[in-house]
Parts: C-alpha cells; sequence; structure tokens
C-alpha cells in the first residue's frame, strides 16, 4: 500500500522530489518488491493533489536507474534487479593512497586481477573532499551499473558512511571484516627476536603512539601495548627510548620520501647509542621503512646479524631492497584480495559474511 503522507512529509525541496525519493527509497530497502504494480501517474497525481505532468515527470529518474518500468498494458511496475554479480566498484578517499602507497596500489591491483578472473568488471573511484566518488556511487547503485562495493580505506567511519549510502553489499578491508591479524604478528616477530638470542629489543614504526577515540579523547594505541607486553611477556628489555613510533595521527607521514627519512632518522636514533645501551634486536614495520632502514645500518656500518638480529614486516608482493640477514613476517596480498572478494560474494547471494584474519608467515631470509 503506497502512503500518500510518507510522500507529503518527506523532507524534499519539492512534491516532484519527494515523489522520486519515496520510492527510490522504498525499492531499495525491498519495501516495494520486484513485480508489484505501483499506481499510475494519474492515479499517483489525484491523491497528491498535483498535475499529471509532475508525477510523470518525477518517476522518470527511476525508470532512468532501472528502478521500475513503464508498459501501457501492465502499467508501471519495480523492475526485477539483476541476481548476478558482474561489476563492482572499488572505493578509495585519496589520502588512503599515500598511507603505505605501494600496498594499496598492489592490494587495488590484485583485487581488479582476481574480480576479472570471475569475470567481473570493477571499477575504480578514487574519492576526494568534496565527495563526487561516494555520489558516482549513488548513481552507479541505483542505475544497477554495480551490484556491491569494496572499499579499501582504512577508518571504520568511512566505511559507514558506504553502507548507508547505498543498499548494495558492501565488503571492507579492515579488522572487523577482512583484515591483518596485527597482535599475532607483534607476538610472532617478538618471539623470534627471543629466539634468535636477543635481550634488549626496539621498535620503529609509522604507527601513531596515541589515537583518538570518537570522543576526540586520545588513547595509547594497541599496536605499542601489545609489543610493549609482548616483550615483557616473553622476558626482553624494552625501554621506552627504544620504541620509535610517531606520537599521535597528526604526525601522519604523507609521502614516501617522508617515510624513508623517518625511519632513517629513527634508525640511525638507535643504532648511534652506546654499544652498553644499544638494543640487540629491532623490529621494523610496515615494510615501507626498509629502505630508511637499510641506508642507516650501511651508513653506521652494523654487522647484521652478528651487532643486531632484525624482524621486518613484509608485504610478500611488494619487493624492498633488504639487503642483510634478517627474519620477516608477512602476509600475502593476493590472499587478501580473494578473500574481500569472497566475503562480498557471500553478501550479494546471501550467505553470512565471515570475519577473517589473514595469516601471517615467519620467513628466514639471507641475501
Amino acid at each position: 500500500m503506497i502512503n500518500v503522507n510518507n510522500i507529503l512529509t518527506m523532507e524534499a525541496p519539492s512534491l516532484r522530489e519527494a515523489i522520486t525519493l519515496y520510492f527510490r527509497n522504498a525499492i531499495t530497502s525491498g519495501d516495494l518488491k520486484p513485480g508489484r504494480v505501483i499506481p499510475s501517474s494519474r492515479e499517483l497525481a489525484k491523491q497528491l493533489n498535483t498535475s499529471f505532468p509532475n508525477v510523470h515527470l518525477a518517476l522518470a529518474p527511476l525508470v532512468k536507474e532501472g528502478l521500475i518500468t513503464r508498459d501501457r498494458k501492465k502499467g508501471t511496475m519495480v523492475k526485477e534487479r539483476m541476481h548476478q554479480l558482474a561489476c563492482v566498484a572499488i572505493y578509495v578517499y585519496h589520502t588512503t593512497l599515500d598511507d603505505l602507497p605501494q600496498y594499496q596500489h598492489t592490494l587495488i591491483d590484485q583485487l581488479s586481477k582476481h574480480l576479472n578472473e570471475k569475470n567481473i568488471e570493477s571499477r575504480l573511484v578514487v574519492d576526494n573532499n568534496m565527495r563526487y566518488g561516494l555520489r558516482q556511487l549513488r548513481e552507479w547503485s541505483m542505475s544497477g551499473n554495480i551490484q556491491g562495493i569494496i572499499t579499501v580505506q582504512d577508518g571504520a567511519e568511512m566505511s559507514m558512511i558506504v553502507k548507508e549510502l547505498t543498499p548494495l553489499p558492501v565488503s571492507v578491508v579492515s579488522c572487523n571484516e577482512v583484515g591483518f591479524d596485527f597482535p599475532g604478528m607483534i607476538k610472532t616477530s617478538v618471539q623470534a627476536l627471543k629466539s634468535s638470542g636477543c635481550r634488549k629489543v626496539a621498535m620503529i614504526t609509522t604507527v601513531a603512539r596515541f589515537a583518538k577515540d570518537r570522543e576526540g579523547e586520545l588513547h595509547e594505541n594497541k599496536f605499542y601495548r601489545t609489543f610493549v607486553d609482548a616483550a615483557e611477556k616473553a622476558a626482553l628489555e624494552c625501554p621506552a627510548d627504544l620504541i620509535q613510533m610517531t606520537n599521535t595521527e597528526s604526525d601522519y607521514l604523507h609521502t614516501s620520501d617522508e617515510v624513508t627519512e623517518f625511519a632513517f632518522e629513527r634508525c640511525n636514533r638507535i643504532l648511534m647509542m652506546p654499544e652498553s645501551e644499544r638494543p640487540d634486536g629491532l623490529f621494523v614495520f610496515p615494510d615501507q621503512l626498509i629502505t630508511g632502514l637499510m641506508l642507516s645500518i650501511m651508513q653506521n656500518r652494523i654487522r647484521i646479524p652478528e651487532d643486531m638480529r632484525l624482524v621486518l614486516h613484509r608485504n610478500w608482493e611488494i619487493k624492498e631492497p633488504v639487503l642483510v640477514p634478517c627474519a620477516m613476517v608477512g602476509i600475502s596480498v593476493s590472499d587478501m584480495a580473494r578473500r574481500v572478494i569472497c566475503n562480498l560474494e557471500n553478501k550479494f547471494y546471501g550467505k553470512p559474511k565471515i570475519k577473517q584474519k589473514i595469516e601471517h608467515e615467519l620467513r628466514m631470509f639471507v641475501p
């Protein structure tokens, strides 16, 4: 039953736009099922006390978007939606491409590759502060041009915006769906340092030590606390001055040059300590820091692994040059992409989503 009062009370600039919005929402939410006949433009015009052309023009965008069909004999009907996952939008915010750019670009490439292997078209949307990308997603969604969305946008807030924007299934690269097991990776890395004979360990990471919660309050990052607790549990010394991190999210490093400089300078701080104070083990995350780390080790003529043992994070598909023996702990970006796509397919075909952690692997490396 069409509720005329709901149309008349909708917040919209005009009655015409209220009619469009009402039927669009009712169809995409499933309140009006495929095959349902809706009142003709003349009937609606009479019920809403407006003109026939006004209603006719209000329904025209829904025809264009593929939500309804008009037939002289059958009337105006809700159109059957596509029941096959044929095209997926990959949504990313432009600043995300600056954060771990090699990882982000590799992940997008792998998503496109694996979608193509399934004969699913992919469309990349890189958004900016004007939110044109979100508008594009909504337009494609309403017109039936895409049947699902994958967002590699880091942050629950942006993911929620995408989910609220459209009734389409959305698969998110995040700890709440398909994500990296950071605590497990940290514990594995600390244990590898312990097993190699280390007694005092350090960490260099671009992860901020303090992060803001939804109320804007600063809290110690779980990444930092997990490393400290793991070192303590392994009976390893881990003085505060040996944990080199950015302080807060406002200290975000925007370019690869900034990240390399950060790694070089922070590694120098550690390697230039008196030998009695210097750690004999170092954990580095993410692999974007490896170039700066290698430059510092070469400049300070540190022998690896004699003077110091290293555990480096690594995404296996990304090849930062490593010049010394070390342990590497990492994941397959390709595996990440496959699981994100699998979760999207599950949602599209009505299967339950699966919260998945990408398993990390420890490998020994000798150049």
